[in-house]
């Protein structure tokens, strides 16, 4: 099939892994593209937001997810959690950051959106 034999799947570039950071590079460029002082956590396994961005004196937390388009309806769907792949738990991420920065590829556009403004799983 052609999938199969596309170049950036030969070369993990398709990977879930390498789209997601893929993605954030992008996301971190838009956010450096207008004007935001843009920082990274150093040792990310152990905090829970994967940048941080200066906002009139404020430090913000900033979780990077992708967004999917939904043709049907126009919106854009994203993973307003995280989920512990070896207990299978599911974790929300109020109090642990401030902002979702949502690429969708489709678009090619980044969406800020306030964490306590979306529901507990999905935005």
């Amino acid at each position: 099939s052609a999938h199969r034999n596309d170049p950036r799947r030969r070369r993990g570039l398709d990977a879930p892994r390498s789209r997601g950071e893929r993605h954030q590079v992008e996301v971190l460029y838009a956010l450096h593209r207008h004007g935001l002082t843009v920082l990274t956590p150093w040792m990310t396994d152990n905090v829970r937001f994967d940048a941080a961005v200066e906002c009139r004196g404020r430090l913000l937390r900033v979780q990077i997810k992708t967004g999917r388009l939904d043709q049907a309806g126009g919106a854009v769907h994203f993973a307003a959690r995280s989920t512990n792949w070896y207990s299978g738990g599911q974790r929300s991420y109020r109090g642990d950051a401030d902002l979702f920065a949502v690429y969708c590829p489709a678009l090619g556009t980044v969406y800020l959106i306030p964490v306590d403004e979306v529901g507990l799983t999905a935005g």
